[in-house]
């Protein structure tokens, strides 16, 4: 009996003196970072500054600053730079923001660099056209290539052009690209949505409605036909103004919006120089 009992005491001492032992078991096993996100602004005017942070997400729901330890970069440096997090507004446009820790999964941030007033307002001649086609158009020559007197208006990075009595076109500055488009009419034929060569991801705007059909639209009346323009145009800035090509359509409608002939180009002239 005393043996037992000695026994049982020195089964408890052992227990003991293990669960007082330190763990060395760690955290669990499965327990891996996920992710990185940006956090910061979305709005920077030049040449300001703003701090960004880098959080790293884990496994299990937690989340840490690694904004000091991160890889910073800036996919237009010469809009935003960046250094640790923090950034610099060079010049209007867009950029987004990438912090990269190992192999984690980045999700850039979008930031605009917005001036904080207008400079492209007034007004510009805008030229359209003269891209080769495979169609001849009715009241060829001067009918493939127009020019008008257009009015720019910027509002942040947006600028909308009007032409009196004809339509109207937006653009968007990227830096040092800046992207234009002039809208796609409804009731077009077929033929005519086919050959206009357009790019979805654009918002499309037009300044006025045309008074024969009610749709807004880009259109011209020219030797009582009607001249529709359609596209996407991509244009590098200047100090006098723009200059690109326009991917997209002149169409020549009668009166009757019958189509007369079209020319589908991707290499028209798009240009607006300030008057």
């Amino acid at each position: 009996m005393r043996d037992d009992v000695f026994a049982i005491l020195f089964l408890a001492v052992c227990v003991s003196a293990c669960n007082d032992r330190p763990s060395n078991a760690g955290p669990p096993s499965d327990l891996r970072p996920l992710s990185i996100r940006v956090d910061g602004p979305t709005e920077i005017t030049p040449p300001g500054e703003a701090q960004f942070i880098a959080i790293e997400t884990w496994s299990d729901g937690s989340s840490r600053d690694v904004t000091a330890s991160a890889q910073w970069t800036s996919t237009n440096p010469s809009v935003l730079s960046v250094s640790a997090g923090l950034a610099k507004a060079l010049a209007p446009g867009e950029a987004g923001l990438s912090a990269r820790v190992g192999q984690l999964p980045v999700n850039p941030k979008g930031v605009r660099v917005v001036p904080a007033a207008p400079e492209w307002n007034g007004l510009y001649r805008l030229n359209i056209g003269g891209g080769t086609c495979n169609e001849a158009l009715p009241l060829e020559p001067g009918v493939r290539r127009r020019t008008y007197t257009a009015t720019l208006t910027q509002n942040g990075l947006t600028l909308r052009g009007t032409v009196s009595n004809v339509g109207g076109f937006e653009g968007r500055i990227i830096n040092p690209e800046v992207r234009f488009s002039i809208s796609s009419p409804g009731n077009l034929s077929r033929r005519v949505l086919r050959a206009a060569i357009l790019e979805p991801r654009f918002h499309l705007f037009v300044a006025r409605r045309a008074a024969y059909s009610g749709d807004e639209r880009f259109v011209e009346i020219v030797d009582g036909y009607h001249l529709v323009i359609t596209g996407q145009a991509v244009t590098t800035m200047s100090s006098s103004g723009f200059v690109g090509t326009l991917n997209g359509t002149l169409s020549l409608q009668g009166p009757r919006g019958q189509v007369l002939g079209v020319c589908s180009s991707s290499s028209h002239e798009f240009t607006l120089f300030r008057r």
